[in-house]
């Protein structure tokens, strides 16, 4: 008999207490979300897993990272995506009533494969199995937000850092719904607090400089994005600001460096180009990037940066080919 206690259904079978102290560990470390504590993570997850191979909980988390590391620019799609789907089948073979292995998959095919509606029910269903757990109310928020559900994407998302007032994930995705949502202000606010639990976390700085870059402070944006360590991300918000600020060398440069990093950071390209209204540009390294199966494809329909996108008629065509047409 399956045993729900505070909103989590409990395993099928007990855990060997050293792997599920490992997992615990590798959850804490991938909170931070930055390339070591994700890296951290994975090998944590692994040594849990050498000690217990019928771990579901290890096997949904290695799943879920690797995909992550691949997400944020930390892994190269082609090393890392096989064995990010096979971790996670094979947590949902181990155990289908649990929420993380639901997760792991939803995150895989919606940022890996854009497989936007069947990586909803996978959310939902995630949701559905521990409705009181930030990681899945966080996790529903993100994807509610992804078709443009705002108002229910804010709710819980706020939810999400109630219930764990002291994760920075969760925080993170709160503070970036806002800011896709509009609510700038709110926004700068919960990103900063992100910001002060995990001070690396990867493109936080890049995220709260774009919103002071539509709050139309410049020198600010700028200082923020030049705290962003990642290269990709920081050329991104560096060509972003100097554009905005009319010092077209300056974008230019930093819009080379980034696409001298590879095709990997088409999205990011494209968001350039099309902050800057160059929209043909913009249009040739989307379509670069759903061939790539970039992961920040999924993130084009609501975000601002590609407004400038919106009122050209190949627009639509590009949502419904990518799968996010109304």
């Amino acid at each position: 008999m399956n045993v729900t206690l505070l909103g989590k259904t409990a395993s099928k079978r007990p855990a060997n207490p050293e792997s599920y102290a490992l997992v615990l560990r590798a959850n804490q470390s991938a909170q931070q979300m930055n390339k070591s504590g994700l890296g951290v993570a994975v090998e944590l997850y692994q040594k849990a897993i050498e000690l217990d191979p019928d771990n579901a909980r290890a096997w949904a988390g290695l799943g879920v990272t690797l995909g992550k590391q691949i997400a944020f620019g930390h892994a190269n799609y082609n090393e890392a995506y096989s064995r990010s789907k096979e971790a996670a089948q094979k947590a949902l073979a181990l155990d289908e009533t649990l929420p993380e292995a639901h997760q792991a998959m939803a995150f895989i095919l919606g940022a890996l494969e854009m497989r936007f509606e069947e990586c909803e029910v996978a959310y939902r269903k995630a949701y559905s199995l521990a409705p009181n757990d930030s990681r899945f109310v966080s996790s529903l928020s993100v994807s509610e937000a992804l078709f443009g559900r705002f108002e229910q994407a804010l709710r819980l998302s706020k939810l999400s850092v109630e219930l764990d007032p002291l994760n920075p994930e969760t925080h993170r995705f709160y503070g970036i719904i806002l800011f896709w949502a509009g609510h700038l202000d709110k926004a700068v606010d919960i990103l900063k607090r992100t910001l002060e639990l995990s001070p690396d976390n990867t493109g936080v700085h890049l995220n709260l400089g774009w919103v002071l870059l539509f709050q139309g402070k410049m020198e600010e944006a700028l200082s923020e994005m030049k705290l962003e360590k990642l290269a990709g991300y920081r050329n991104c918000g560096l060509a972003m600001v100097y554009c905005a600020m009319d010092r077209k060398q300056e974008s230019n440069s930093a819009l080379e460096d980034l696409i001298a990093t590879g095709e990997q950071w088409g999205v990011q390209v494209a968001g350039v180009y099309a902050f800057r209204g160059e929209s043909d540009k913009a249009f040739e390294w989307l379509e670069k990037s759903y061939v790539l199966k970039d992961s920040g494809i999924s993130l084009t329909k609501i975000h601002p940066c590609y407004k400038n996108l919106h009122s050209d008629p190949r627009w639509p065509v590009f949502l419904k080919k990518i799968g996010l047409g109304d």
